[in-house]
């Protein structure tokens, strides 16, 4: 069936208003609604700006936060560790135990320390001081302030800067044993590297430089040196020790220049066994040789003998009697082969030889 029409609305002046009793034509009239912006300028101008920082800052500063509460929460380890840097008996009292290694005993502490930092979110490196980043605000529902009150921050300065200390003591003693070892290395290992004379003496002088830098760099300035032990004795580390590694590794290092003597003087000594037509040619090859052992052993006396000791709070290590006289075979070594090749620097055959 058909739907019934719609029935019309009442007219406008018909609609009572029960409650004031007016129909709303009575009603005053309501103004329009203003006109609205449109939504990007209603948003540019009722939102403030957002800065949104980028993800890596994000995790930066989160990270922050999981390192702040970690350091809170273990506050008690932090300041039995600074406490234990301050006072250093601990570390005193290892190396009075470790004998004949107060070398090997301070860096196996400063080893186990860092553990204990890296452990408690407290970096060594030295990267940020621990004043600062023990400097931690406590909220302020808790009641403001800081975790960590201005005596803590105090003796993290003073923990810090000797652990500085200790670092360096530890830096140099690795420094001195690396390099020892490098020449142990090295002077035995060329005895199986081939017949070449020249290359061997070329890697000699390359470890003679190398070790003879460190030398130089801890021992070289003899009153930067003595204001640093100053120091590492201040805080009783085994500076004796460190000054005898010091001038062992300088007479370790004597053992190069004999070594490049050593196989000079045997190219030489080959060169004269050769046969009378060779030999002006072996010889003439065997001087270049000679010249450049004794160069290293003069690298070797002015930069190992007299630098290693020249800091390191005693006599430098003398120059050995053996190299002094290897020295003058070789000096007598360069004047026959030198006076040789000058006979021969016009010879006719010698040139149809080569």
């Amino acid at each position: 069936p058909a739907l019934p029409p719609p029935v019309p609305p009442p007219a406008a002046a018909a609609v009572e208003d029960t409650e004031a009793g007016n129909t709303v034509a009575d009603l005053p009239p309501v103004a329009p609604p203003a006109p609205r912006a449109p939504a990007s300028v209603a948003r540019r101008v009722s939102a403030p700006a957002i800065v949104i920082s980028s993800t890596a800052e994000l995790m930066k500063r989160h990270l922050r936060r999981r390192a702040n509460l970690k350091l809170v929460e273990a506050r008690a380890e932090v300041v039995a560790i600074l406490v234990e840097l301050d006072e250093g008996a601990v570390l005193r009292a290892r190396i009075a135990a470790a004998g004949s290694g107060p070398l090997d005993a301070t860096d196996s502490y400063y080893s186990e320390i860092g553990r204990r930092l890296d452990a408690i979110g407290l970096g060594a490196d030295g990267s940020e001081r621990w004043e600062a980043r023990l400097h931690i605000p406590r909220k302020a529902a808790d009641g403001g302030g800081a975790h960590f009150d201005d005596q803590a921050l105090a003796l993290a300065a003073r923990a810090h800067a000797k652990l500085d200390h200790i670092a360096d003591f530890v830096a140099a003693t690795r420094q001195v044993g690396a390099k020892a070892a490098e020449v142990r290395s090295v002077t035995s290992a060329l005895g199986f590297a081939g017949k070449d004379a020249d290359a061997k003496l070329t890697k000699l002088g390359d470890v003679l430089a190398r070790v003879a830098g460190v030398i130089d760099d801890l021992f070289g300035n003899a009153s930067a040196y003595t204001r640093q032990r100053c120091q590492w004795d201040d805080l009783g580390l085994p500076t004796a020790a460190l000054d005898g590694a010091a001038r062992a590794l300088a007479r370790e290092v004597f053992s190069v220049p004999w070594y490049g003597a050593e196989l000079a003087l045997d190219e030489k000594a080959r060169a004269d066994k050769e046969a009378p037509r060779s030999r002006p040619f072996k010889r003439a090859r065997a001087l270049p040789l000679v010249q450049k052992a004794r160069e290293l052993c003069e690298d070797a006396r002015a930069r190992v003998a007299g630098g290693a000791g020249a800091g390191a709070g005693g006599a430098p290590p003398t120059w050995p009697p053996e190299l002094a006289a290897k020295e003058a075979e070789l000096a007598a070594a360069e004047d026959d082969l030198a006076a040789d090749g000058a006979a021969a620097h016009n010879d006719e055959e010698l040139d149809d030889a080569i």
